[in-house]
């Protein structure tokens, strides 16, 4: 049984081997360097075309100032029944947060009587949003307000273009967005808006 014959290693080709070119030298063509680049390249640009179509064409807008609100999804964490956004002419002010965010937990302890202190004209919402119902639960017991918190279910940061947390959307008695605030907040700069 004999051996097939095995192709030059890539020394014995550098050593000037003249039955094989060395790749890139003068007897290879154009064509076999460009197609040598475009296979290396191609896993690039498909990476980059696939991170373009997914944070452009489908990054939901963010929620506009002066435009009807987006629909508000979910369950009280108290109690697991659904959210339903009410519809008695008091304006909302929805409090997004995640229990992993420190800024937001700064937040709750400047927010402990946010509601009392608003009044009756305004309703205080909190959406916990970016972690489990357990993770979520013991946050709000580790920083308490007055104002009871939804679990947000999976669309509401897409349809509401969330970027960051804490996030406050104030929404008027109407349904249209009337302010936002993104990053820690004081409780005077709400009543200011108001």
């Amino acid at each position: 049984m004999t051996e097939a014959p095995q192709p030059p290693s890539a020394p014995e080709a550098a050593a000037g081997n003249p039955e094989v070119p060395p790749a890139g030298g003068p007897a290879e063509s154009r064509l076999v360097r460009f197609r040598r680049r475009l296979v290396r390249e191609i896993p690039w640009i498909v990476l980059m075309l696939a991170l373009y179509w997914a944070l452009s064409d489908r990054q939901a807008p963010e929620a506009e100032v002066g435009k009807p609100a987006p629909a508000m999804t979910g369950a009280w964490l108290a109690g697991g029944s659904p959210y339903v956004a009410p519809s008695d002419g008091k304006q909302t002010l929805y409090v997004f947060w995640a229990p992993w965010c420190g800024v937001c937990k700064t937040e709750f302890k400047l927010f402990g009587d946010l509601q009392e202190s608003l009044g009756d004209g305004v309703r205080v919402v909190g959406v916990g949003l970016a972690g489990s119902r357990s993770e979520m639960q013991a946050f709000v017991s580790e920083n308490p307000t007055d104002f009871p918190s939804i679990m947000g279910d999976s669309t509401v940061p897409r349809r509401w273009g969330l970027r960051a947390y804490p996030t406050l959307y104030l929404v008027d008695g109407d349904g249209i967005l009337k302010k936002t605030w993104v990053g820690i907040t004081t409780p005077w700069s709400i009543r200011w808006a108001l």
